[in-house]
């Protein structure tokens, strides 16, 4: 799964709005958004299942950014995620996990 969204609005008032939300067993799952205004939001959930890899990339300018990323690796997986905000006011969440189990 891959995903690229760009986004541009009015800098005092635009407001831009990105969710992605993407599956893959064993598979890699990449998504790079960036967004240019005031009151942008970006979603990413991602879930590599056995073996895979989570991919997240934002980067938002502007005031009152919000970022929110969630990514869920089974038995080996990985995740990675880098955010870029500039502004004030802006928020980051980052929720990351993987499971190893071993037999």
């Amino acid at each position: 799964n891959t995903s690229f969204i760009n986004q541009i609005g009015g800098f005092f008032g635009g407001y831009n709005l990105a969710c992605v939300t993407q599956d893959a067993f064993g598979g890699s799952n990449m998504s790079t958004i960036s967004q240019v205004g005031s009151f942008n939001f970006a979603d990413v959930t991602q879930d590599a299942g056995f073996m895979g890899m989570n991919a997240s990339t934002i980067s938002q300018l502007g005031a009152f950014n919000s970022a929110c990323v969630t990514q869920d690796a089974f038995w080996g997986g990985m995740n990675t995620s880098f955010v870029n905000q500039v502004g004030m006011g802006n928020h980051a969440l980052v929720t990351q996990s993987t499971t190893f189990m071993p037999f």
